[in-house]
């Protein structure tokens, strides 16, 4: 028996993530998130490594009240 991965599409890996497919290649351009570009250059990720981030972002998202997505901003934020 093979240990074959399945790998996962931008669309899926965006969907498990609750993300938009933009912020998801937003994330790996910045390198928060790898994944893995086949021969027709579409970016596909291990479950693990989206599980893990899934993870690492609902633990900052309970301590600091938002995760830290590893990326500045283009909106100003209102405090109130």
């Amino acid at each position: 028996m093979t240990n074959e991965v399945v790998l996962l599409g931008l669309t899926e890996a965006a969907k498990r993530l609750q993300i938009s497919v933009v912020h998801l290649r937003s994330l790996c351009d910045q390198g928060a998130l790898p994944s893995i570009r086949d021969s027709a250059k579409r970016r596909l990720f291990k479950p693990d490594d989206v599980a893990v981030f899934k993870q690492q972002r609902e633990r900052e998202k309970k301590a600091n009240g938002k995760p830290k997505l590893h990326l500045k901003s283009r909106r100003a934020e209102v405090t109130p």
